[in-house]
């Protein structure tokens, strides 16, 4: 079972097992160059998707990043997890920018994809060497 919240600042379509996250700001946010960055850090925002899921058993979703952005912007999701059996609040992502000029987002911007997904039920079993 997944229940998903639509938040007041959510700003996307329609969900379904496979949908697009939007970004819900309130005005538009700039992601500078990593050449342009003071520090050795990759720079990175965090964006707000303006949805709440909770979960019980055996379902989970990952959450992916964008090709297009990728290929063409050098924009890429930090890193591409796999959401369980919690509640996190509102669900955020966190973009870097490896492109070599500063991008843009604005409000509704699709930022990430995110697909809902079985998870195994197994049994585990862990040997000491």
């Amino acid at each position: 079972m997944i229940t998903i919240k639509k938040l007041t600042n959510y700003r996307g379509g329609e969900i379904s097992d496979s949908f697009f996250l939007h970004a819900a700001l309130e005005k538009s946010l700039t992601i500078p160059s990593v050449f342009g960055a003071a520090s050795m850090q990759i720079p990175r925002q965090l964006i707000p998707c303006g949805i709440e899921i909770t979960m019980k058993g055996g379902v989970g979703i990952h959450i992916s990043g964008r090709s297009g952005l990728a290929a063409k912007h050098g924009i890429f999701l930090l890193n591409s997890p796999v959401i369980t059996t919690q509640n996190y609040g509102e669900l955020k992502v966190v973009l870097g920018n490896l492109g070599g000029s500063e991008f843009t987002i604005h409000p509704g911007d699709i930022v990430a994809e995110a697909k809902i997904i079985r998870l195994a039920n197994v049994e585990l079993e862990v040997e000491e060497a």
